[in-house]
């Protein structure tokens, strides 16, 4: 039995030295499952570090720019300059400041204003400066004249006065933080003057009763003729306001006007061809104050 034992371990003794030294055992890698806690997860990176990477950063909600308004200027792109045209219109409304209350020529010895409110009053500006510019627009004074009344009748109109032509002004203007741009200048107007007469007066009749007991003949029975004749004549202007800015470069006007200007009129009185009364020349007061809103767009 010995002897046997003895062979056995001979036998097994040789196979190991035939072999070799023995390999190392390789040391398990623990894996987190999909369930794993982060406890064990965090267990698992210390045992067994992973290669470092950086991860990436997701954007916040202020990674990207955003366009918001300055509001120390409401509307920037929008305000009238510094340099460039605008073009608009005006409503203007207007109150003489000498309709007299003495005689004018012949029985007139008052002037009424005619209004006219229809905004067609058109007028570009060019701002050559930031604060200085050019306006040419075009107006218009109508002024109604008045008889003095007496016993036989109230007061009669012989006709209307009327001046009309371009005006030229040059203006400042002084911009500020807000929407609203102060504006004054200074300019003339080249007037163009006329006399609209009723057809009464002009015809020679006595009165429109009389003209009118007639039929409102359009010529006169008698020949006899009377005439105005205003010459034209430069006014003086002073201007100011404020402009106010509205949305895509639109802006809203308030605009007063002085105007200075008086008429030189030559008033006859003809029979047929014949001049049978030269009443002279007479100053036609004109001169106004106007006020008045408007609209324009800048370019």
């Amino acid at each position: 039995m010995k002897r046997w034992t003895v062979v056995m371990l001979a036998l097994v003794l040789g196979r190991v030295a035939a072999a070799g030294p023995a390999a190392p055992r390789p040391t398990p890698v623990l894996r987190p499952s999909r369930a794993a806690s982060p406890v064990v997860a965090g267990a698992v990176a210390t045992a067994a570090p992973a290669a470092t990477a950086v991860p990436a950063e997701l954007p916040g909600p202020w990674d990207h720019a955003i366009d918001l308004p300055d509001w120390t200027w409401p509307w920037p792109e929008w305000r009238p300059g510094p340099e460039g045209w605008s073009v608009g219109t005006r409503l203007t409304a207007y109150t003489l400041t000498d309709s007299r209350g003495e005689p004018i020529v012949g029985h007139i010895d008052r002037l009424d204003a005619e209004q006219d409110l229809l905004p067609y009053k058109l007028f570009a500006q060019w701002r050559f400066h930031p604060n200085v510019g050019l306006e040419l627009t075009w107006d218009r004074v109508r002024a109604q004249t008045l008889n003095e009344p007496n016993a036989n009748r109230d007061r009669v109109s012989d006709g209307s006065f009327e001046a009309q032509g371009p005006l030229l002004t040059v203006f400042g203007q002084y911009l500020t933080d807000t929407p609203c741009t102060p504006f004054l200048g200074v300019g003339v107007g080249w007037m163009m003057a006329s006399f609209d007469a009723d057809a009464w007066w002009a015809n020679g009749y006595a009165s429109p009763e009389e003209w009118e007991s007639l039929g409102r003949p359009d010529a006169s029975v008698n020949t006899k003729t009377r005439h105005m004749d205003p010459s034209d004549n430069v006014a003086l202007i002073v201007t100011g306001g404020c402009s106010y800015a509205l949305p895509a470069r639109w802006a809203a006007d308030v605009y007063v006007r002085y105007m200075s200007l008086d008429i030189e009129n030559h008033y006859t009185i003809y029979v047929g061809d014949e001049l049978v009364n030269d009443n002279g020349h007479q100053q036609i007061p004109m001169s106004n104050v106007a006020g008045g809103v408007g609209l324009k767009r800048s370019f």
